[in-house]
């Protein structure tokens, strides 16, 4: 392998960690401290976590193996490789970051503002390389497959919502799901800055 491709490569993971450091932050310091529910399998780790008290990343793991199970027959290995290693690594930062809890703030919207804005930064990053967290991102990327005239960013935020739909359910905490949503958006709006 030429000297180039593999400081691009490099280049590539040390994006992926820097992204994935600062989801977690985004997560575990303004977003999960004040039950703002976030997207995807995060979020349904989230839920199981505020029921079980089982760590957020090791259950995203867990939640994440069929999926890549599923997804290694259907996509190229760099995608995968560098989605299992965003995955992992988002998942251990998270874990390790809960060790040392902090709440940057017990305002609401600031958090949702400024935990939104992290996180999504950190996924756009993450993104930029042509890299995932894993979870939903490949659950739309085969719905994307069956179904090629729905966009992409409708998919992932109709599984995100319903995932915010259901913590406010299961929690009766509507008022956090509303701030959820602001987050997403927020993030939404950090990932489209960053791509």
């Amino acid at each position: 392998m030429k000297t180039g491709k593999k400081s691009e490569i490099a280049l590539e993971y040390l994006v992926i960690v820097l992204g994935t450091a600062l989801y977690a932050v985004g997560f575990q310091y303004f977003l999960y401290p004040n039950s703002i529910i976030v997207g995807g399998v995060s979020g349904i780790a989230m839920i199981i976590n505020l029921l079980t008290r089982l760590p957020v990343g090791i259950l995203t793991v867990i939640l994440n193996i069929p999926l890549f199970i599923l997804a290694w027959k259907h996509f190229g290995t760099r995608f995968l490789v560098g989605s299992l290693v965003g995955m992992l690594l988002s998942s251990v930062f998270i874990d390790i970051l809960a060790m040392h809890p902090v709440n940057a703030t017990e305002d609401m919207l600031l958090a949702c503002f400024i935990g939104g804005a992290i996180k999504g930064f950190g996924l756009g990053l993450v993104y930029y390389v042509g890299a995932t967290t894993g979870g939903v991102d490949i659950v739309a990327k085969f719905a994307r497959r069956k179904y090629p005239y729905i966009n992409f960013g409708t998919i992932v935020l109709i599984m995100d919502s319903l995932i915010i739909i259901a913590f406010a359910a299961v929690f009766g905490k509507v008022e956090s799901a509303m701030y959820a949503v602001i987050a997403m958006f927020v993030a939404s709006k950090a990932i489209d800055l960053v791509l």
